[in-house]
C-alpha cells in the first residue's frame, strides 16, 4: 500500500500551525513549498522525508518581491497583504526578490507523479493565484484546505476562492479558522 501524500503550499514553520506536520508523523510524505529561507532550513532539519521546494508559488513563472516581518506570519509577495499587516503593527525586516513557479510547473519539477490526498494552500493574499496556476486535471487533490480571508467577511458562498474551486469540481466542506476545506464533489 503507498502512503498517503500532501502538497503543503506556503507551508510556513514545519511545526508550529503547520497544516500537515501531524500527517508527517503518522507516515504520510509529501511536498512542501516554503521560499522563507529560515522555514526552509527548518524544515530540511525536522522533514527530512518531505521533499522541500524553496521557491514562491504565482500565476507565471518569474520572480516577485517577499517581505520578511519580525512575525514570520505576516511574510507575503502580495503588496496589500504587507500593507495590512503594517497597519496591524507588523514590521517589514527584509526585501528579497524569490523565484516563483507556477503551482503545476513546480509539482512536476518536484516529480509527484502520484494522486495527492490532500493539499494545503496558506500564501497570504495569493492564494487565489495559486490555485489559478495549478493544472487540476493532472494535480487534483482529494481534500483541499484553502486559507479564504473573503469567506470570514462575507458570505462564503460568494468568495472568488470558492467561486473558482466550485468550478472546478469541489465543494466547501467546512471552515476552521481563517481555512476552508473543500472536498471533491461525490466523495
Amino acid at each position: 500500500h503507498r502512503s498517503r501524500t500532501y502538497v503543503d503550499v506556503g507551508a510556513g514553520h514545519p511545526v508550529y500551525g503547520s497544516n500537515t506536520f501531524g500527517l508527517y508523523l503518522q507516515g504520510w510524505r509529501g511536498v512542501t513549498v516554503e521560499p522563507n529561507p529560515d522555514h526552509a532550513r527548518k524544515h530540511r532539519a525536522v522533514r527530512p522525508h518531505d521533499q522541500l521546494m524553496q521557491v514562491g508559488i504565482a500565476i507565471t513563472n518569474s520572480a516577485l518581491t517577499y517581505h520578511s516581518f519580525t512575525n514570520p506570519d505576516y511574510n507575503t509577495f502580495d503588496e496589500t497583504a504587507r500593507d495590512r499587516a503594517i497597519s496591524h503593527g507588523g514590521e517589514v525586516l527584509d526585501t528579497h526578490t524569490i523565484p516563483v513557479r507556477r503551482l503545476d510547473r513546480m509539482l512536476t519539477d518536484a516529480g509527484l507523479n502520484q494522486s495527492i490526498d490532500l493539499m494545503s494552500v496558506d500564501c497570504e493574499g495569493l492564494d487565489l493565484d495559486v490555485l489559478r496556476s495549478n493544472d487540476w486535471l493532472k494535480f487534483r487533490p482529494r481534500l483541499l484546505l484553502v486559507e479564504d480571508l473573503e469567506a470570514i467577511d462575507s458570505p462564503w458562498q460568494e468568495s472568488d476562492i470558492n467561486k473558482y474551486l466550485d468550478g472546478i469540481g469541489y465543494r466547501r466542506w467546512t471552515l476552521v479558522g481563517y481555512t476552508s476545506v473543500f472536498l471533491l464533489k461525490g466523495e
